[in-house]
């Protein structure tokens, strides 16, 4: 039975201990009674801009959606279309004389067209145009081919035997009225078809080139559309489409860097880099100083609500230094406040410590544990209540 006292002690110092210490990151916002203050500093380019370096050349037209068509636009730009197709069809399903859907793989070519969308949303023309189309004997690189290079790699450098992705073989010419359509046909007869299905591939690409000039088109789509007569029914004639493989344009000449400003995007693409020194120090005007509370907010002369000095005062200092316990710590001008500052000075020992150790948490930001519940006769100071247990200890008290 001698253990209970003790036991009753540690519960109580566990409890005191409790309303002491409070979570850092706890979620309570009067443990940091702080203020934030939002600033933004704008500066001018004089005063952290050291330079600018744009550069050009990245990717590659083919990455476009489709390829421009241009001749001395805007007094400047000449760009010319390239375009590879897929091999003829190898077979087709046949309805022969019965009925009965066969397999065919035998064609014979009667003739053909290559049939070119344009995209009208893109395309700038004052009236109805001329279109070319002509066949390329060179295999061309669809991912860096330029107006000079037909192959423009690490690896490998080839230019074209005429500049402008040349010399081609011209086959047809059409003309395409914006009013009528969105596409432009170029007829094929049969000889014409036959240089489209060599097996190398390489006569198998074309040419597209603008001849009015100072118009501009973009073709959003190419097929090559072929008629043909089949082995096992020559009375019918089958449509077949060959689609684009590869497409892509040239152009000249390459655009040159802005004098000033910046260029980004494209294809191919712009890059700009900026050089910053940003500064260390800044020229900014002193911050406002922040009145302390009014009366209504105030513990004592120059406190705040919180319980935390002003700025630049310590504890203890100020009219209100009267209020403050033996300690220093400032105990709040409330009801009741005077004689509970009274009792702390009356007290001696542990029980002094203790007083002054609940009220320093709490000036401090912690969260205090509450109101002290009501007592019938007086509070016992902490010291009197462990003097009171030795004795009990040392005569052998009630067990």
């Amino acid at each position: 039975m001698k253990r209970a006292p003790i036991a009753m002690v540690l519960a109580v110092l566990a409890g005191f201990a409790a309303c002491a210490d409070e979570d850092p990151v706890s979620v309570n916002g009067d443990l940091l009674p702080l203020t934030p203050q939002t600033v933004e500093v704008l500066l001018p380019w004089s005063e952290f801009g050291e330079g600018v370096e744009i550069l050009g050349g990245f990717g590659s037209p083919s990455q476009l959606p489709g390829q421009i068509v241009s001749l001395d636009y805007r007094g400047e730009l000449d760009s010319r279309a390239l375009v590879r197709f897929f091999r003829f069809p190898a077979s087709a399903s046949i309805r022969d004389s019965t009925g009965t859907t066969r397999t065919d793989s035998s064609f014979t070519w009667l003739s053909g067209r290559v049939v070119a969308r344009l995209d009208t949303f893109r395309t700038n023309v004052s009236g109805p145009v001329e279109l070319s189309l002509s066949r390329l004997d060179q295999d061309w690189h669809p991912l860096s081919t330029t107006w000079d290079l037909l192959v423009d790699t690490v690896q490998d450098q080839r230019a074209w035997t005429e500049a402008g992705a040349g010399p081609a073989v011209g086959l047809v010419t059409a003309t395409w009225d914006p009013a009528l359509g969105d596409s432009v046909v170029f007829p094929l007869d049969s000889a014409t078809v036959a240089l489209f299905e060599d097996t190398t591939g390489v006569q198998a690409t074309a040419r597209i080139d603008m001849l009015t000039a100072g118009e501009l088109v973009q073709l959003a789509d190419v097929d090559l559309r072929l008629d043909a007569r089949p082995s096992i029914n020559q009375d019918t004639v089958v449509v077949l489409n060959t689609p684009i493989r590869q497409g892509t344009f040239v152009y000249s000449p390459f655009p040159d860097p802005p004098p000033d400003g910046i260029r980004a995007g494209g294809a191919p693409a712009w890059r700009t880099v900026i050089a910053m020194n940003i500064p260390r120090v800044l020229n900014v005007p002193p911050e406002p100083r922040v009145p302390d509370p009014d009366e209504s907010g105030q513990l004592a002369d120059g406190v705040p609500a919180h319980g935390l000095p002003p700025p630049g005062r310590a504890p203890g200092s100020g009219p209100g230094a009267a209020a403050q316990g033996a300690a220093g710590t400032v105990v709040p001008r409330t009801p009741g406040s005077q004689r509970r500052a009274g009792r702390l000075r009356r007290r001696s020992g542990s029980g002094d410590s203790h007083h002054h150790h609940r009220v320093r948490a709490r000036a401090g930001g912690s969260r205090p544990c509450g109101p002290a519940p009501q007592r019938a006769g007086p509070a016992l100071p902490f010291g009197a209540i462990l003097h009171r247990l030795r004795r009990l200890r040392r005569s052998g008290g009630p067990r």
